[in-house]
């Protein structure tokens, strides 16, 4: 790559003048997702585009994607690796793709139910990728809680009835929840998510102590009494809800790291 190269190319201009006009921006951005962040939004993560952006952003401002990406992974490691020493986390997850709904409980009640819809980035509209993108939400939204409470690590007990999901299936998240995840498949019926998924109305909670592993067991606690007042829901192939808008990076998380771009 030079100078010369680089103007002959119009995405080489583009990707100079993007990177000189938020150059304020980008150094104040501290991790590798605020600079994919950043080049996601302003339609700069093509694959011809993205990586000259990476160079313009070293040459320019001496930012390193590369080495900022491998230095988060390092760090996420490394958290996992004390996840023993932290509390443990206990969710059930559950889906109904008929329903285009999910529900994620924890040991004192649910902590998250609401409307699956087709932007989202894992469902597909059948059961099993609604399956996975409650999973996928259940480790994002205990990671959420553990970093609200100013905990490094955690470790998460993550009740799941489809099979056919792993900890490998969900690595991505799990590195970026900083969590030790351990799946452990149950029932339909041991599983109190079930019930909530497929009820109407939503609701979100990221206070750490819904997440709490107080059972002293492994058998799952009593399916709560739903709230006798809560306001009804949209029915499927509706607008995105509130609880969706309000954690929105949950899509951008699962696309922070620009692999596939870079």
């Amino acid at each position: 790559m030079n100078d010369t190269g680089n103007e002959a190319d119009p995405l080489w201009d583009q990707a100079k003048s993007a990177v000189t006009e938020y150059s304020d921006n980008l150094r104040r951005f501290t991790e590798h997702g605020q600079l994919y962040g950043w080049a996601v939004m302003h339609r700069l993560d093509g694959p011809e585009l993205w990586p000259k952006v990476k160079y313009e952003m070293r040459r320019q401002l001496g930012i390193d994607f590369d080495q900022l990406r491998a230095a988060t992974h390092a760090a996420r490691h490394a958290a996992i690796a004390r996840a023993a020493t932290g509390p443990q986390l206990r969710l059930w997850a559950a889906a109904d793709h008929a329903q285009q709904s999910f529900a994620i409980c924890g040991p004192q009640g649910v902590v998250w139910y609401d409307n699956l819809t087709l932007d989202d980035w894992w469902y597909h509209g059948d059961q099993p990728t609604a399956e996975l993108s409650v999973a996928h939400r259940a480790i994002w939204l205990a990671g959420r809680a553990r970093t609200l409470a100013r905990i490094g690590a955690a470790r998460l007990i993550l009740h799941l009835t489809s099979p056919g999901i792993s900890t490998q299936t969900l690595s991505g998240s799990i590195e970026r929840a900083r969590l030790g995840v351990v799946i452990e498949p149950v029932e339909p019926a041991a599983n109190r998510a079930v019930e909530w998924c497929r009820k109407p109305g939503r609701h979100v909670s990221t206070e750490l102590t819904g997440f709490l592993d107080d059972t002293g067991s492994d058998a799952p606690p009593p399916i709560p009494t739903p709230p006798t007042k809560r306001k009804a829901g949209p029915g499927p192939h509706t607008a995105t809800s509130h609880a969706q808008r309000d954690h929105s990076d949950i899509a951008a998380s699962a696309t922070d790291d620009g692999e596939v771009r870079s």
